[in-house]
């Protein structure tokens, strides 16, 4: 935890945090117990260490990051939240990229709803041209709600 605030180490510290935490690092209202309480304290620890450490500079690198749970971290830590997101708009472009370039759809997906809070017109072109494949991006992208009946018209389910 002490890397973190390390400029020369924090980007392999950031990555060790997110691998020990695992599962810990997306805890919200449903709380993960092992067998282990000992570990399970110290994932935590780990988790209040990166959510402390999260800021525009740290995400910026981690969106760059090679490894597929730095750069969904990342994408998860990017500031969606109406007033807070000013500090983050320089990072918009890397965002449009991860959203258009990332291997993975499940990161695809995710900045794609981040996306959705800073640039609209990037969305509705995106839809436009887009050839991706993945369900849950193609979900995310087009807004889809089954309970929506303007959405079920949009997307018929085929008999």
């Amino acid at each position: 935890m002490a890397r973190l605030h390390d400029p020369d180490k924090e980007i392999s510290a950031l990555e060790c945090l997110i691998k020990f935490s695992g599962i810990f690092l997306y805890e919200t209202s449903v709380a993960y117990v092992t067998d282990d309480q000992k570990m399970d304290d110290l994932r935590r620890d780990a988790r209040k260490a990166l959510r402390d450490r999260r800021d525009p500079d740290i995400v910026g690198l981690a969106l760059k990051h090679e490894d597929r749970d730095v750069r969904f971290w990342a994408v998860m830590s990017f500031e969606f939240i109406h007033g807070r997101t000013d500090p983050w708009e320089h990072l918009v472009p890397d965002l449009k990229r991860v959203a258009v370039e990332d291997t993975d759809s499940t990161i695809r997906s995710q900045t794609i709803s981040r996306l959705r809070y800073y640039d609209m017109d990037f969305i509705r072109a995106l839809r436009a041209r887009t050839k991706d494949s993945s369900p849950w991006v193609l979900m995310r992208l087009f807004s889809f709600d089954s309970d929506k009946p303007e959405r079920r018209r949009e997307f018929p389910i085929a008999p």
